[in-house]
């Protein structure tokens, strides 16, 4: 079973225990896609005005957005070297506004929210993509199948 080590920062003043729900969020989250390595991965929670700029920085889009992914190793494998125990595979943003915005749009909790942008910003950094209408629906179905295997409102 592969481990994961995550690494969360926090900008801004999130609701209270927001840092450690994540961490044990996305621990759950890759235990449950069974990858064949060990990983690591940082997440950045923030608001919608850094998520703003970094949208446009990196995608040229003027406009705010729930989830960016930057993975380390875009357009390579992601076999474990062997001299490493975790594979780095990148960084995850995501932006709280945006998720308690859309956490009340969809009727459900905002833990539930954060669960399923913490999984698709790591489908993106293990390669999956959603440009497609068949590659959204294909991470929308797995996002929504690992979320339910974690029990996120449970996750103190």
């Amino acid at each position: 079973m592969a481990k994961a080590r995550v690494l969360v920062d926090i900008q801004g003043k999130p609701p209270r225990g927001y840092k450690r729900f994540v961490k044990v969020c996305a621990e759950q989250i890759i235990e449950k896609m069974e990858l064949e390595f060990n990983c690591e991965l940082s997440v950045l929670l923030t608001d919608d005005s850094v998520m703003r700029h970094l949208n446009y920085d990196y995608r040229q889009i003027d406009d705010t957005t729930d989830v960016l992914s930057f993975a380390m190793n875009e357009g390579t494998a992601l076999a474990l070297p062997p001299s490493k125990r975790y594979k780095l595979l990148g960084d995850v943003v995501i932006s709280i506004d945006k998720a308690i915005k859309q956490a009340k749009e969809q009727g459900h909790s905002i833990k539930r929210e954060m669960a399923l942008l913490i999984t698709h910003g790591v489908l993106h950094l293990l390669g999956y993509d959603d440009v497609t209408e068949e590659g959204l629906k294909e991470m929308v179905e797995l996002g929504n199948k690992y979320v339910s295997m974690i029990e996120p409102d449970a996750i103190m």
